[in-house]
């Protein structure tokens, strides 16, 4: 059941239309005064607007002026309607890509030093990890994060962007005023910064920004908010890592979530030149895996250069986190090394799917889960 709102429901409307990414209006021959008052709300605030139109519908006045694009259906036929829902999934598909962005795209791992013991994951899963390991080395650099945000005539917009636990950012979250740069002059924002207590994103680093609009308005270059943080650490396990957002307006007393944000990947190598393996993991009925899952190497790092891959003692890790589109699917750079595989689905235990694996350059290895996650 759904929260009851004790705001009017005509703000509670126009809050939702500000924070949405694009309006999609449904269009019948019954007129709705509402319709046409939400097609306005969006024209207003520049939201590009898509509409289903039902056939037969002659009298629409100036709405469709103001639609960016539209198609008809059937009301009596779901085959149709499905149809055009897809045609205008796809168009908006295609608008609403690229509007979160992490640069660099591609980071070298910090290090271990040689001879560094492994810990264990959890006592739920006590696999072998370096993740709480000491450095040797970092490598340390600033990261950019940018997000298009929503236009907005008048209000507040909140953001947070959540940080993989694995990206180090120490020094930003004990003095973000110094340590995050971005466009928007402090007086008119506030940013704060910390470790996530709770789900989703449990022990993800968070950065916090709150503008005040129509102030801030005049100061975002073609609607991009930028964050540039000075110094983080490079994790030490090698990966794809997703970095997350979520944003909500707040206008006059009413608030609205925004669509969750996803960036682009960051790809984080295990040595200038990696190896890679690369796969998929199949469950116990060997089918894809079709559900949030991680893919895990671990072992020692060899000598590159040296033609019996000689061991250099330096422990080393990569871990690629598996959604749901990826279908079982990984490719993980590594250092050159000897390995162990594990792989779980989320909330399950890892199992290994493979030990002493040599990745000298390049491997293709499958993997079966010896359970049906549900």
């Amino acid at each position: 059941m759904g929260s009851i709102s004790k705001e009017p429901p005509q703000d509670v409307v126009r809050s939702e239309i500000l924070a949405c990414d694009a309006l999609l209006a449904i269009i019948t021959t019954e007129r709705s005064d509402w319709v046409q008052n939400e097609i306005g709300i969006a024209w207003g605030a520049k939201k590009p607007i898509y509409a289903l139109v039902e056939k037969g519908v002659s009298e629409v006045g100036g709405i469709l002026e103001k639609v960016t694009s539209y198609v008809s259906f059937r009301r009596d036929s779901p085959f149709e309607i499905r149809k055009s829902i897809a045609e205008l999934s796809g168009e908006l598909a295609g608008k609403t890509m690229n509007v979160c962005v992490v640069e660099p795209e591609e980071l070298l791992t910090s290090t271990a030093k040689a001879g560094t013991p492994f810990s264990i994951m959890s006592s739920f899963d006590p696999t072998p990890t370096i993740r709480d390991a000491y450095y040797e080395h970092r490598n340390r650099g600033p990261v950019t994060i940018a997000v298009r945000i929503p236009e907005l005539p008048a209000g507040d917009f909140l953001m947070t962007m959540f940080i993989p636990p694995e990206f180090n950012l120490g020094r930003v979250m004990n003095n973000p005023e110094n340590q995050i740069v971005t466009q928007v002059p402090q007086e008119i924002c506030r940013i704060t910064a910390g470790r996530r207590q709770n789900v989703p994103f449990l022990g993800f680093s968070f950065i916090k920004i709150i503008l005040a609009f129509p102030q801030a308005q005049a100061h975002l270059r073609n609607g991009w908010l930028s964050l540039k943080l000075l110094d983080v650490t490079s994790p030490l396990m090698s990966g794809r890592y997703l970095f997350y957002g979520q944003g909500q307006v707040s206008i006059d007393s009413s608030t609205a979530a925004t669509s969750p944000f996803v960036f682009n990947p960051i790809i984080v190598k295990g040595e200038v030149s990696p190896a890679t393996v690369s796969g998929s993991i199949f469950t116990s009925s060997n089918k894809p895996l079709e559900h949030p899952g991680r893919v895990r190497a671990v072992g020692i790092a060899s000598d590159p250069y040296d033609s019996t891959h000689k061991s250099t003692g330096r422990p080393v890790e990569g871990c690629f986190y598996l959604t749901l589109t990826d279908r079982g699917r990984f490719a993980l750079n590594v250092a050159p090394g000897r390995y162990d595989i594990y792989a779980c689905a989320i909330d399950y235990r890892e199992v290994p799917i493979a030990t002493n694996v040599l990745i000298s350059k390049s491997a293709t290895l499958d993997g079966s889960l010896p359970y049906e996650p549900e």
